[in-house]
């Protein structure tokens, strides 16, 4: 995933003009600040194996002492023509020990595996915060969008008060209208002035927002890639998911390891060594002497809490497999209600498109009865403005549409 986001924004520069919502997610994604926990974690993750592979390895101490003590080990027999020196009563003594892991009964396994899963949950959560990035980008695209779609409506409203108010201007100066005809359209296109920077400005402002998120060159002299509206399948595939599959194999292999735990252990070991008395202890003088050999050992007394353990880690089984279902079906609710809103608005867009085609017949009618004089010109603002509403909500709609898909798509994680 990493290197797709550097290739996407690799390609998108400052002078790109035109962003996809796709590309600004990725974007924002990668600006995200919490993304440099991916490189984290996988070197914690790193440098826990191998902390565990050391195990395996050769472990070894160095020991040195030096005692005396106040009585020591004598023979009580006299033998003619023999004399039995007794020990010394000062004793010195170096060693090296040396002890080698075999066999651990699959401590060291489960561990390993326990640290990658370990990594994989953090790596979901991080992914689950990325997803949350996702959602505001989404929102800040859209708001974008529908501002855009808006200004288009408002340069066509000013497009036919502008021809009407060159005809009613006409019409004052041959003295068949009225100047308050010509003020009322002036006021109008003032009113639609206030609309059109009132837009502009929330459209900056969402950009401005967007720039920041994504760490981008985004201005207002960007364009905005309409998204597809294709309704996605029922399948989801939401980083939350993957959280509670690596945990409940986190607990598989935490059972695994506290079964391992009660095994017996079987090892080698060495212990070589220079001192006073060595291994005679009958021979009071320095020598060098080893011992070496096989160990088993096996600590019965965690037996004793094997079976609470396992219970345990079954009862969280029970409540990620709880929390997994109630995640699911809130899901599932969230996504009927988004289909339903989906059907709603597909049903308003094929009304809307009878609605603009009435009105712009009434505009057209209003505007031969305002040339002859039959309507005043507030009867024809009426019916424009009647037509702006009519448009605005076609696209309105229309982008209402776009998101409420787009949001079932986000809400399946596809």
């Amino acid at each position: 995933m990493i290197l797709t986001l550097s290739t996407l924004k690799g390609q998108t520069q400052e002078s790109q003009r035109v962003y996809t919502i796709e590309e600004c997610q990725a974007l924002a994604a990668e600006n995200y600040p919490a993304i440099k926990r991916f490189t984290v974690i996988e070197t914690i993750k790193e440098l826990k194996i191998k902390n565990l592979n050391t195990l395996y390895l050769p472990q070894g101490g160095i020991n040195i002492k030096a005692s005396y003590q106040s009585d020591v080990t004598s023979i009580p027999v006299n033998i003619p023509g023999m004399t039995i020196n007794p020990l010394s009563k000062d004793q010195y003594s170096a060693t090296l020990n040396v002890e080698q892991l075999i066999w651990d009964g699959g401590v060291t396994g489960a561990a390993k595996r326990q640290v990658i899963k370990e990594s994989e949950i953090g790596k979901n959560e991080l992914e689950s915060e990325l997803y949350s990035v996702r959602e505001m980008v989404n929102e800040l695209y859209f708001g974008i969008l529908l501002n855009e779609r808006y200004l288009q409506d408002i340069k066509l409203v000013r497009e036919d008060l502008l021809r009407i108010l060159s005809r009613a201007e006409a019409l004052v100066s041959e003295g068949m209208a009225n100047r308050s005809d010509t003020d009322a359209i002036s006021a109008e296109l003032i009113t639609l002035n206030q609309r059109e920077t009132e837009l502009k400005s929330g459209k900056e402002s969402l950009i401005s927002m967007l720039s920041l998120l994504t760490g981008s060159g985004i201005n207002p002299d960007s364009e905005f890639r309409e998204p597809s509206g294709a309704i996605p399948d029922v399948e989801i595939f939401r980083p939350e998911l993957k959280i509670f599959e690596s945990k409940s194999d986190f607990l598989q292999i935490k059972k695994e390891q506290t079964l391992s735990q009660r095994r017996p252990k079987i090892g080698a070991f060495l212990q070589a060594g220079y001192g006073k008395p060595g291994l005679n202890m009958l021979k009071d003088e320095f020598s060098p002497f080893f011992v070496t050999g096989i160990k088993l050992s096996w600590n019965i007394g965690s037996l004793y809490s094997k079976n609470n353990e396992i219970r345990i880690l079954d009862r969280e089984m029970m409540n990620i497999n709880s929390h997994r279902e109630t995640f699911l079906l809130n899901i599932s609710l969230k996504s009927a209600s988004q289909r339903s809103a989906i059907s709603k608005i597909e049903k308003l867009l094929e009304s809307d498109n009878e609605v603009i085609e009435l009105r712009e017949r009434l505009v057209k009618a209003a505007e031969v009865k305002l040339e002859n004089g039959i309507i005043s010109v507030t009867d024809y603002l009426r019916e424009l403005n009647n037509l702006d509403i009519a448009r605005g909500n076609k696209r309105r709609h229309n982008i209402e549409l776009i998101l409420a898909i787009y949001t079932l798509k986000h809400t399946h994680n596809q």
